[in-house]
């Protein structure tokens, strides 16, 4: 699972790279449930959506792109600690970005 946390994405294109069947789903927390289940390719998935916004928002925050890179890993990592207590009455991407501004003031 930890091999996607390392991946970088440079493009907008949500869609490039994701498991065959997985590009199919639009709702994230479908896939957060599929995760919870261990469907790594959902992982998978959610970093494709997820991970260049979040690092442009760790970029405005922390400098140079390494330290930012290591933010957004710090927040996929909370963010799979927290998910038995994920209830989705707000949207994951909402989500995610509370996580990071955590984890940049830790």
């Amino acid at each position: 699972m930890n091999e996607g946390l390392h991946r970088q994405r440079d493009s907008v294109d949500m869609t490039r790279d994701q498991p065959e069947g997985m590009a199919a789903l639009t709702d994230d927390w479908q896939l957060v449930d599929l995760l919870r289940s261990g469907d790594e390719a959902a992982f998978e998935t959610l970093i494709d959506r997820h991970h260049t916004a979040m690092l442009r928002i760790a970029m405005v925050y922390v400098m140079p792109r390494a330290v930012a890179e290591e933010v957004v890993q710090e927040t996929w990592m909370a963010m799979l600690e927290s998910l038995p207590r994920f209830e989705g009455r707000s949207s994951l991407k909402l989500l995610l970005a509370f996580r990071q501004l955590q984890s940049k003031k830790e």
